[in-house]
């Protein structure tokens, strides 16, 4: 084989290299940048999460409140019931 055609055929080769590598390296990039979308979602959905947890905590602890209250209000009016008698 000639030197001419050998080393045209090794810089053809050299560029279907470095077109393969420009094309991964693109899809590197736009795979990197929707990884980072993708983790921005997923701590946005963590925050709200954690904000719906504690909502629903403080609403637990309203409703104990609220039972604690109610069975106190009973207990008086079947004490008031009993004096009553």
């Amino acid at each position: 084989m000639p030197v001419f055609v050998l080393f045209f055929t090794l810089t053809e080769e050299v560029k279907r290299l470095q077109d393969e590598l420009d094309k991964q390296q693109k899809k590197c990039n736009e795979l990197e940048n929707e990884n980072e979308k993708i983790l921005l979602e997923v701590e946005r959905l963590t925050n709200l999460h954690n904000q719906q947890k504690t909502k629903s905590e403080k609403q637990v602890d309203k409703i104990k409140e609220l039972k604690r209250e109610l069975d106190s209000n009973a207990d008086l009016v079947s004490i008031s019931l009993f004096t009553n008698k």
